[in-house]
């Protein structure tokens, strides 16, 4: 069973990113990098203030509470599309992989972190040629191991197809690890899928999850207009030597993990997070709720209402503006905004849940993972992102943009034993949580807290 340690919870930090595109941790699990865009305004020349929007990257060390933000000297983040970033060496040097849709390229940037500066330059560039134009995934899970797999999909005109490539995950290597070409052995594999059942389908914008034995890829079945996640199957290219052999495989039914609270009918568009490292994969919904007899005729009046109010009221203050240079409806507004708020329509619907849930791609069991968020935040502009370290421990991110605040959480792997320092470090913890983000006392204690990984 994951075990859940909280690390922070607290006011949000505040050179953290405004929008945060990328989340990402080392392999050791300790340090969290989120690659995104920060606001501030700056005095120029003494006497003018200007609005500066640029791109950094914010590390945060689990393990101290300590942060830093990197500026990032890339060009063409607003033009190209940003992928993904990822962390290579421990805190040393990172790649972030761009898209040039115009040109079908892959650019992976190799970027140096320079703590005297708190910068990052870009020691290496590589571009690759990538046939796939539409959404573009990175799998990570063997990035230690030196490689990555990067999907996509063909224009329309070109028939929609996924297609793949494996390369390196270094881009100063790739003479070590040269790039393999994935098309035809995706394309067998999706025919291996549909002799099993024309509605079955590769899970469209998934990312692929990649170990030492093979690269895999979650399937989903349609019913009516939608795609829904098929638990039970798994779409893979096998590494046999220098072959790769498509195959599908079967994970473990889930009735026999007594598992009744998994609704096998999980859409794809609800789904949130798919991250692998090694052997395990962490999968999150964001599950919408149904709505009871009464939240629906409140919901159907209030429509109703707004409709009505905003065609009547709200056009006859418009017409009337000619008149009172249309002080009427700037109070209609005033009015409206007070009794709605900021939507247009008032939501009565309930709120979303998060459901979270771990496959183990060495024994293809799954495991439900329990974790409590705040769900009215998570109906309004709340993220959750989640990220595994080399051992298939997952950092959690909770972030809440309206009232500013931030959850940092640690699950331990379901399908691997705690380590006897997991279990020190998270009883020394329970009893003083004070004492979390003190290095010095946790060194001496004996923990090892600075040098051993999560």
């Amino acid at each position: 069973m994951a075990k859940y340690r909280e690390l922070y919870n607290g006011e949000m930090f505040d050179d953290l990113p405004k929008t945060i595109l990328t989340f990402s941790t080392t392999n050791c699990g300790r340090f969290a990098y989120m690659l995104g865009q920060r606001t501030y305004i700056e005095l120029v020349n003494h006497r003018d203030l200007m609005m500066v929007t640029e791109w950094t990257i914010f590390e945060y060390d689990i393990r101290s509470g300590k942060s830093n933000t990197f500026a990032l000297d890339v060009g063409g983040l607003d033009v190209l599309e940003i992928v993904d970033f990822y962390m290579l060496n421990e805190c040393r040097s990172g790649v972030l992989i761009l898209y040039d849709a115009q040109q079908r390229v892959i650019i992976q940037h190799l970027l140096n972190f320079d703590r005297a500066t708190k910068a990052t330059s870009c020691a290496f560039t590589r571009n690759t040629r990538f046939n796939g134009v539409a959404s573009i995934r990175v799998g990570l899970g063997a990035s230690h191991l030196g490689v990555i797999v990067v999907t996509g999909h063909l224009p329309e005109q070109e028939g929609f197809a996924l297609v793949g490539m494996l390369m390196a995950a270094d881009p100063s290597k790739s003479d070590r690890f040269p790039t393999v070409i994935l098309d035809n052995e995706i394309g067998a594999m999706e025919s291996k899928l549909k002799a099993i059942d024309e509605d079955l389908y590769v899970w469209p914008k998934s990312i692929p999850m990649v170990t030492k034995k093979g690269i895999y890829f979650p399937v989903c079945e349609r019913f009516g207009e939608k795609l829904f996640f098929k638990n039970d199957l798994l779409s893979s290219i096998e590494f046999q030597g220098k072959t790769l052999v498509p195959n599908v495989l079967e994970t473990t039914a889930l009735q026999v993990m007594a598992m009744e609270d998994w609704d096998w009918l999980h859409s794809i568009d609800h789904a949130n997070m798919l991250v692998q490292k090694d052997n395990c994969t962490w999968l999150s919904f964001i599950q919408p709720q149904p709505m009871n007899h009464l939240t629906t005729l409140l919901q159907y009046v209030s429509d109703f209402g707004c409709v009505t109010l905003l065609r009547y009221v709200g056009g006859f203050t418009l017409w009337f503006s000619r008149f009172d240079a249309g002080y009427s409806a700037l109070l209609f507004t005033r009015f409206y905004i007070w009794l709605v708020g900021p939507q247009i329509f008032p939501d009565f619907s309930p709120p979303p849940s998060f459901e979270a849930y771990v496959l183990d791609l060495k024994s293809l069991k799954w495991a439900q993972v329990d974790y409590e968020t705040d769900r009215k935040q998570l109906k309004n502009d709340a993220q959750v992102l989640i990220d595994v370290n080399a051992k298939g421990h997952a950092t959690i991110f909770e972030h809440h943009m309206r009232n500013r605040m931030l959850r940092f959480g640690y699950f331990s792997n379901p399908f691997r034993p705690q380590s006897l320092h997991d279990l020190a470090l998270a009883e020394v913890e329970k009893i003083k949580p004070e004492l979390r983000h003190n290095v010095e006392e946790m060194n001496r204690f004996g923990l090892g807290y600075l040098d051993r990984p999560l």
